[in-house]
């Protein structure tokens, strides 16, 4: 690992070979690969020499050959995991079913209410003016109208982004640091969950961090528990934490009728078992006689021939030595294999935070486990197939010779020399035909893996179509897609929009979807594209879908009024026109 520089990783803050980083595999300088992503690196792995990582193979790219060794590289450049949800959601977007595109695609200025509150558009707005003597006032209120002139905890410029969020189908609001983005987000919020009704779909929140997400689902918590969070760990140990869908579905008693997850997966153990039969006779160092009698490679008299011999031979075996019919016959062709030479010294720089490193780790996992902790290891069964001795096969061997010497009938006949050909004969035979046969099973495998995953996900929406919201990453966005779909939303709210890039956002314009909140501002975080190659013209990947909507002239609010930071401090002479934005001299008077 690292070889160019010569330096020891450190992982513990190292984002080389994180679960979902893409590598390339090769035996041949590239001119033929393999593709896989890293499935886990645990740091007990990481910590041998050489290092252990888990990769996950395409179904048809999986390998058998232990005795094969490749160059590894990874992809530096972009997080694959990331990359890989997002495009695939964005395969399965046409012009038919992607929602919204007469505002998103065809920019059109005319932003409308969404279809469902035209149908309805009366609210109980007791939430945003809670303090109402007269609350008859603000029980039964058109909100595409005008709405009561009563006072509440919301400036100006807040309230008519609260009526912005709240009555059209794309609503895009600015606030720079301090003017109140999530008050104003949690406010709309209140509102929309406030006058759902029993059948409606969740509503559906995303935030570019898992941080952003927490700090804005605790507040809705304060007045709505019937949320789940997706993904991830949440660093809030308390109301969040029971709301993880985890610790939903593992505190919930519903039993899907019909469901196959119970039989799929008993098939799968069925499967796997003889997986494991197919593979045993490459487990062990060296092939037994009677693994490769089995499979036809040798005939009776060889496999007869193997048990006689050693009845006359005597030999000492070393006590770490293989000690079988085929070590004693082999005799001074096993040889151990070497391991690799830790010429490392120094610990190279850090190149990441170690939080944000396990944060990456559990976006990848989905934070399945009991307290939202990762297990950097993989889970479920295991099937070693590390071998500590090779065959050193000598060179100048011709077919012919190797023809002739499978046809003895008596493998003790066999000179030295040739017995190493034999065996790697053998042993590249064996490999084949359990590379054929393992890869038959593992496609089926595989198959009732994807369909389990779809029965147990039955359960997961149903659970989430009982909730009110449901909170996730823009990652998880893109992961969990299928299963938000499932649940058929209408609303979903954005936060962090400007940060995050076009194409995440663009997925969760789902078919069921009238009604998007961007909330965002573009000209403090933009969004950030990794290979800068693509950013900038004629691609412009970095520009997020906020930033291209406010720039063509698409509707949106600004919030202005300052509450956070100094006046003495210039915020605007970077970014904002010093006559948009105002200071509420009472909120920041402890500066």
């Amino acid at each position: 690992m690292n070889r160019a520089r010569g330096k020891r990783v450190l992982w513990e803050q190292s984002k080389r070979l994180v679960p979902g980083t893409l590598v390339c595999l090769s035996q041949d300088n590239f001119e033929t690969f393999k593709v896989a992503t890293v499935a886990a690196r645990p740091l007990a792995g990481l910590e041998l020499n050489p290092p252990e990582v888990d990769l996950l193979f395409d179904v048809d790219e999986l390998e058998v050959d232990v005795t094969k060794t490749f160059l590894m590289v990874e992809s530096r450049e972009g997080y694959f995991e990331a990359f890989k949800w997002v495009l695939r959601s964005i395969q399965r977007m046409t012009e038919e079913n992607m929602a919204l595109q007469e505002y998103i695609v065809k920019l059109d200025k005319d932003v409308k209410p969404p279809d469902y509150l035209i149908e309805n558009p009366l609210y109980n707005m007791t939430s945003i003016f809670p303090d109402i003597p007269n609350k008859e006032l603000v029980e039964e209120v058109n909100i595409l109208e005008e709405w009561p002139e009563v006072k509440n905890s919301m400036d100006k410029s807040q309230t008519v982004a609260l009526k912005t969020i709240l009555t059209k189908s794309i609503a895009v609001i600015q606030g720079p640091p301090g003017t109140g983005k999530t008050f104003t987000s949690v406010m709309a919020l209140h509102a929309i969950l406030r006058n759902m009704t029993e059948n409606d779909p969740p509503v559906i929140v995303a935030c570019q961090t898992n941080h952003a997400l927490d700090q804005l689902l605790k507040h809705v918590y304060q007045f709505e528990h019937g949320i789940i969070r997706l993904g991830g760990r949440t660093q809030d140990r308390e109301d969040i934490k029971k709301r993880t869908m985890y610790n939903v579905r593992h505190g919930s008693n519903v039993k899907v009728q019909g469901s196959s997850a119970y039989t799929i997966s008993k098939e799968m153990d069925t499967i796997r078992n003889k997986m494991c039969e197919i593979l045993a006779p490459l487990a062990a160092d060296l092939i037994s006689p009677d693994a490769l009698f089995e499979l036809k490679l040798i005939n009776e008299k060889q496999h007869e021939s193997f048990a006689d011999g050693m009845n006359d031979w005597v030999q000492a075996q070393g006590e770490s030595k293989p000690n079988s019919p085929i070590a004693t016959w082999l005799n001074d062709s096993v040889v151990p294999i070497r391991e690799a030479e830790d010429v490392y010294g120094e610990f190279e720089d850090p190149e990441i935070d170690y939080e944000l490193l396990r944060e990456m780790e559990a976006e990848f996992l989905g934070g399945n486990t009991d307290d939202g902790e990762v297990n950097d290891g993989l889970r479920g069964f295991w099937y070693q197939m590390k071998h500590d001795y090779h065959v050193h096969c000598p060179d100048g061997i011709t077919d012919k010779q190797l023809q002739r010497a499978l046809r003895v009938k008596n493998v003790w006949d066999m000179a030295n020399h040739m017995r190493a050909a034999v065996y790697q004969h053998w042993e590249n035979e064996t490999t084949r035909m359990v590379h054929k046969q393992l890869k038959d099973l593992n496609r089926d495998f595989q198959r009732r893996v994807r369909e389990h995953k779809i029965a147990r996900m039955e359960k997961d929406a149903y659970l989430m179509s009982q909730s009110k919201l449901v909170g996730m990453t823009t990652t998880g966005l893109s992961k969990y897609r299928s299963l938000i779909a499932a649940c058929k939303p209408k609303v979903i709210l954005i936060e962090e929009a400007a940060e995050c890039i076009e194409a995440p956002v663009l997925v969760g314009c789902m078919p069921t979807i009238q009604h998007m909140i961007l909330v965002g501002d573009h000209k403090q975080l933009k969004g950030k594209c990794n290979q800068m190659d693509l950013a900038g013209a004629p691609y412009n990947l970095e520009v997020s879908m906020f930033e291209r909507l406010v720039e063509n002239g698409i509707p949106h609010v600004t919030l202005r009024t300052q509450r956070r930071r100094c006046p003495l401090f210039p915020l605007h002479f970077l970014f904002y026109n010093p006559r948009t934005i105002f200071f509420d001299f009472r909120s920041i008077s402890d500066y």
